[in-house]
């Protein structure tokens, strides 16, 4: 594959951007032209990483090459995404946070962590993770542990802020 030399310093060794200068993050360079990844290739990037640390470091490169593709996806800030589609991905991302400790659970809850925010690419905040976050936040049964500290965390960013409010009223 053959980069455009504007943005040889930008990319990684597989079109995927890393770095701002030349369009957004997560955006993937195919047939000479950037698009937008899909909430499923978001995933199936995601699922590329290492389920647990016994298989060592890997490399930082590849590992923010899944995180941006996954903040693209849930900042929308290159394309909205159909709320049905972005719900479901929201919610496979947070299994996944809760499910795995290693790289793909912190990539998941780093994506969780920028929905909120919507400002990754000049997006849209997905107000949506609240809502996602809510039950799960209920359904833990020892609240001060890490994990209802950082569910905590989570639904203030991503608009939960009157529900956290109410819990400590």
């Amino acid at each position: 594959m053959v980069w455009p030399s504007t943005t040889r310093s930008c990319l990684s060794n597989s079109g995927i951007i890393l770095y701002p200068r030349a369009a957004k993050l997560g955006m993937i360079f195919e047939n000479d032209t950037w698009r937008t990844p899909t909430a499923s290739e978001g995933m199936q990037m995601l699922m590329t990483l290492p389920d647990d640390y016994s298989d060592g470091p890997i490399d930082s490169g590849e590992f923010s090459r899944v995180r941006y593709i996954l903040y693209a996806v849930v900042d929308q800030g290159l394309e909205a995404q159909p709320k049905i589609a972005l719900d479901a991905f929201v919610r496979d991302l947070i299994q996944i946070w809760i499910s795995e400790t290693c790289w793909r659970g912190s990539a998941a809850y780093s994506a969780i962590f920028w929905a909120g925010f919507g400002k990754y690419n000049d997006g849209t905040p997905y107000l949506g993770v609240a809502n996602e976050l809510i039950p799960i936040y209920e359904s833990i049964d020892d609240y001060p542990t890490l994990n209802a500290n950082s569910v905590l965390y989570l639904l203030a960013n991503g608009g939960g802020i009157n529900y956290i409010w109410n819990i400590f009223n």
